[in-house]
């Protein structure tokens, strides 16, 4: 028997898609160039999207999170700063080595 490559089709699921594709008997795809160029198509819209919204946020100033409900158990919290903290433990530590 002459080996040929048989062309079987196959399913490549890019990004939540179907899609069908041809594969040889070898396993290989014959155009990886589709998948990549979806691949390619998806990234840019999704980071134009992304550039747009940080145009609005420009425009209209930094956005902030507010709690519609704030928890009532946080009401008395106070941030840390953690340089703070880090250099305190730090001069803590070199205090009880001597």
């Amino acid at each position: 028997m002459a080996s040929s490559p048989v062309a079987r089709p196959g399913v490549v699921t890019i990004n939540g898609k179907r899609m069908s594709s041809t594969r040889t008997a070898g396993g290989q795809q014959d155009s990886p160039n589709h998948a990549h160029e979806d691949n390619v198509r998806f990234v840019s819209q999704v980071w134009q999207r992304v550039e747009r919204q940080l145009r609005m946020c420009r425009d209209d100033g930094p956005l902030s999170y507010r709690e519609k409900e704030p928890n009532p158990e946080l009401r008395n919290f106070v941030p840390v700063n953690l340089e703070e903290l880090s250099k305190k433990q730090e001069i803590a530590a070199t205090n009880d080595k001597s």
